[in-house]
């Protein structure tokens, strides 16, 4: 299942993102402080980006909009936020140069507004019916931007496409796991605190799993925060952040902080021999915090997606449309562009979206079963 579970690794984008936070988000538009203030790296812009995306007339027809649309309001209200407040000269993740002729940045800001207002008058007209569940008020007040996957760049990373166009869907969840204060035999892997940075980019997740730091040498630079299994370990360095459950039956919150500068190999296809490290710090851990983080990825849930945000640009609403392969009916889901992960540099043929947070891989699986691998996609602007 890992092409499905996350290709993405939301750990993967660069350490300044989440370092800090003072309350864990995992998601771009909750920091307005991030590393994207900096140039960007010449070699993850593709300035032909914007031919895989072209104006379509009016692609819905009886299609279900299955879109939460409170958890889409407060989407779209923190990512208006965040492009409000948003400082810094370099504004490669917020309007992309290749797309100042397809959707300039006024244009997202407005349609993101359209979306807020939409939902807030028809809540305040008592919430019985929503207009943006309507794929003929989609139709009338929205320009739909068809993307088309980057098909060659799918191919160089072992990546088969239909040839239809349609582009790769994935999924990342956080996970709530069962830990342990030492090591032991089920819990044998350790999420390390890293206390001297020297040793950030000495080791790779082999050496580390292999025990070195368990040497004397190590035990006052490094410090193990939590002990997991091996399978829940992957998954905490996959999704980036992970809520775990210690024998004492509290919760604590680990986040990935500092990387071993390894980049994420895409054409390894089990993540287990990827040689990508992250050390994690721990988060606040108060009732309120924990209450506040499972509030959050709730709101989150099904309404944001992660993607190449370097050439599409952060903000963007997306619409995905697709036959549900469980009920085979066709679906439509509205959700925000709003993360994205080292599995996303120059990646124009794949969205990963939020599915939120669950116990293990077989509750995920419920959910999985109503999405396809490969799904149409379209970036939605308001009408001028």
């Amino acid at each position: 299942m890992y092409v499905r579970v996350c290709l993405r690794s939301m750990q993967a984008a660069c350490c300044a993102i989440i370092g800090g936070w003072g309350f864990v988000g995992a998601f771009h538009i909750d920091n307005v402080k991030t590393a994207y203030d900096k140039p960007i790296d010449k070699t993850l812009i593709n300035p032909k980006a914007h031919v895989f995306f072209s104006p379509v007339n009016s692609p819905l027809a009886r299609e279900v909009v299955a879109t939460a649309p409170k958890a889409l309001l407060q989407a779209a209200k923190d990512t208006l936020f965040y492009l409000q407040h948003k400082q810094g000269k370099y504004r490669q993740v917020l309007e992309p140069f290749q797309f100042k002729k397809i959707m300039p940045f006024s244009y997202v800001q407005a349609t993101l507004q359209f979306i807020v207002d939409t939902i807030e008058e028809d809540l305040a007209a008592g919430g019985k019916h929503f207009r943006i569940q309507d794929p003929q008020f989609l139709n009338e007040h929205f320009t739909f931007i068809k993307w088309k996957a980057d098909r060659g760049s799918a191919v160089k990373n072992n990546i088969n496409l239909p040839q239809d166009g349609n582009i790769k869907l994935t999924n990342y969840v956080v996970y709530s796991v069962a830990g342990s204060v030492r090591k032991t035999k089920s819990h044998s892997c350790a999420l390390y605190e890293l206390l001297d940075t020297s040793l950030a980019q000495k080791f790779t997740k082999q050496q580390i799993l292999s025990g070195i730091f368990e040497r004397p040498a190590y035990r006052k630079k490094v410090k193990p925060l939590v002990w997991l299994s091996r399978t829940d370990f992957e998954e905490a360095l996959m999704q980036g952040s992970t809520l775990v459950r210690m024998p004492d039956q509290s919760f604590k919150i680990f986040m990935v902080n500092v990387c071993n500068g390894i980049p994420y190999n895409k054409k390894i296809r089990n993540p287990r021999d990827q040689k990508r490290y992250w050390y994690f710090r721990e988060g606040k851990n108060s009732l309120q915090s924990i209450n506040e983080f499972k509030e959050r990825l709730q709101s989150r849930q099904k309404v944001v997606f992660a993607g190449d945000i370097n050439n599409i640009g952060i903000g963007k609403i997306i619409a995905i449309r697709h036959t549900n392969p469980s009920t085979k009916q066709p679906e439509v889901h509205l959700g925000v562009l709003a993360d994205t992960g080292g599995a996303f540099i120059n990646n124009l043929y794949q969205l990963d979206f939020f599915l939120g947070m669950y116990e293990d891989k077989d509750s995920l699986k419920k959910q999985q079963w109503h999405f396809p691998n490969n799904t149409q996609a379209f970036l939605l602007c308001k009408k001028r």
